[in-house]
Formats: structure tokens, C-alpha cells, sequence
């Protein structure tokens, strides 16, 4: 298809001229060269959109080697041998893996361009920790907090509302007793008062108690 020719005896003369052959070109382009048909539903994509997403084919391709990695997903091994439960195997990776891509988009969305190994491994860094302060005159005072979080973790920490999450510093002793007592109370008195609403009769063990007492 390309023909070429050297002049020249010496190397500062020498010359390269080429010429590609139009009849040559068309032979191989019917023979070797293919041609794909792509069929869509999106009928208002343009022509551009359709052909990229033909080719992020290559990125599906990616997925199924997250799919394998362990440090993402981990799809083996599997343990499985059920064809039940490998079903339900491969689903809940698929599934992990999509809210992986989903958690790495809503990152990239504000400003943090992080790849999805990169991500889970920064989430993975965030722990908590408890330190027990002793105390002289009662219970220990139990603090808990996580641990000092990098620039990149602070931003997913605010990007994904961990802070709902994040642990609560409170006291071994009598305020958590006095705590415990009290939402256990609130239960109680929300028990009464559906029994009460809907007509039934119900018998504290402390009154059932007293009674036989009488």
C-alpha cells in the first residue's frame, strides 16, 4: 500500500520519498478493514455520544477487574458452591462495586478526584478510639473520638455526613446509669400509652407484685 524510495549515495544527500497507492488501499480497506453497525434507543444522542459510549466498553471491562481486586470488592474467594448462593454472591459485589463508583462520582462532584481503590482505602483509615481517663472518687471517664483524619478524609468526612456517625464521649458512673434509666422509662410510657389507646388491659410484673403482696 506504501511504496518508498531512498536516494542519495552519501548521508547527508539521502532522500525519502513515499507514495501510498489509492488501488492498494482500497483492496486491503475491503478485505481487513471492518466496519461496526451500532444500534441504539437513545435516538436523540448525537452520533459523538453514541460512539463514546460504545467504546467505555473498556471501562465495563475495568469493573470486572475491581471485581477481582481486594483491596476494592474481593469477588473470591468465594466459598460458595450453591448455585443459589453464588447468585447472591455475585449480585451483592456488583452491587458494592456500583455504590463504590456512585460514593467516587459524588467525590469527584465536590471536588475531590479520588479513583475508587484510593477511596475505600482513605474511609477504610478512619477509625475510633477509646481512651479510658481514671478517676479518683468513682468510675473511669471513657472518651470516644476518632482518629486524626488527613486533609482528604476530612473532605470525605463533610462529603458524605460521617459526623452523624462519628462516636459520642460519655462517663462510666452514675450519669450513664441515670442516662439508661431514663430512656427506659420513655419506653415504658410509651408502652402504656399504645396499650391504653387500643383497649387492652396490661399488668405491670411491679403491680401483679404488689397485688399478690396484699
Amino acid at each position: 500500500m506504501v511504496t518508498w524510495h531512498l536516494a542519495g549515495d552519501q548521508p547527508k544527500d539521502l532522500c525519502l520519498a513515499w507514495r501510498i497507492d489509492p488501488a492498494a488501499r482500497t483492496a486491503l480497506e475491503k478485505e481487513i478493514f471492518g466496519k461496526h453497525v451500532l444500534i441504539t434507543d437513545h435516538d436523540d444522542w448525537p452520533v459523538a455520544e453514541v460512539i463514546a459510549a460504545y467504546r467505555s466498553q473498556s471501562e465495563a471491562e475495568f469493573s470486572f477487574r475491581q471485581l477481582k481486586d481486594p483491596r476494592v470488592v474481593s469477588f473470591s474467594p468465594m466459598h460458595h458452591w450453591i448455585e443459589h448462593n453464588i447468585r447472591i454472591h455475585v449480585f451483592t459485589c456488583v452491587l458494592a462495586l456500583q455504590i463504590a463508583h456512585l460514593m467516587r462520582r459524588k467525590a469527584t462532584r465536590a471536588g475531590l478526584a479520588l479513583s475508587v481503590r484510593e477511596l475505600l482505602g482513605q474511609l477504610a483509615a478512619i477509625g475510633e478510639t477509646v481512651l479510658i481517663y481514671p478517676s479518683t472518687g468513682g468510675r473511669p471517664t471513657a472518651r470516644r473520638m476518632t482518629t486524626e483524619l488527613s486533609a482528604d478524609q476530612r473532605k470525605l468526612h463533610e462529603i458524605f455526613g460521617l459526623d452523624r456517625w462519628a462516636p459520642r464521649s460519655y462517663v462510666i458512673g452514675s450519669k450513664a446509669r441515670d442516662a439508661t434509666a431514663h430512656l427506659r422509662k420513655q419506653q415504658q410510657d410509651q408502652s402504656i400509652q399504645e396499650t391504653q389507646a387500643s383497649g387492652a388491659v396490661r399488668c405491670e410484673p411491679w403491680a401483679w407484685r404488689a397485688t399478690r403482696g396484699r
